[in-house]
């Protein structure tokens, strides 16, 4: 059993204090009565939150449960955007595609490189013919023409 618990630092910044601590409360007592796996993803906002906010005190016990802390950098490495790009058919980005790409995870992240990594294949489909990064940068120029008009 494992429960994924995404943005975990939302309820610091979008609650009261007393609701935040009634989250962190009912995750603590799930993991005790159940001693199902927790994951908890947040951004470096909510690692400072916890290790450093008003609440730290209150909150040691329950980051102290924890036994693994993995800080993952801001845009994957090399080697990952070429395994998702292999995932779709493609080989290593190269000249325009990979300016787009570089720009596109360091401005908006991984999620958006998927999406137009998935663009790109359903735009190959319609064209009846196998997925290229030219298909990539056709659907990101058609994005960009959209966000400019």
């Amino acid at each position: 059993m494992l429960l994924i618990v995404d943005e975990f630092h939302r309820p610091f910044i979008t609650s009261s204090r007393q609701s935040a601590f009634r989250v962190i409360e009912w995750l603590r007592e799930l993991y005790d009565n159940t001693g199902c796996g927790i994951v908890f993803s947040a951004t470096r906002l909510g690692q400072e939150e916890l290790e450093n906010g008003p609440s730290a005190g209150v909150l040691e016990q329950f980051r102290r449960r924890g036994i693994i802390t993995l800080n993952l950098p801001p845009t994957p490495p090399k080697a990952d955007i070429i395994k998702f790009a292999k995932a779709f058919g493609l080989p290593p980005p190269e000249g325009d595609a990979i300016d787009i790409v570089k720009n596109m995870l360091q401005r908006s992240g991984l999620k958006q490189y998927v999406v137009f990594l998935q663009s790109a294949s359903n735009l190959a489909a319609k064209q009846k013919k196998p997925i290229s990064w030219d298909h990539f940068v056709a659907a990101y120029d058609m994005i960009q023409s959209l966000n400019r008009s």
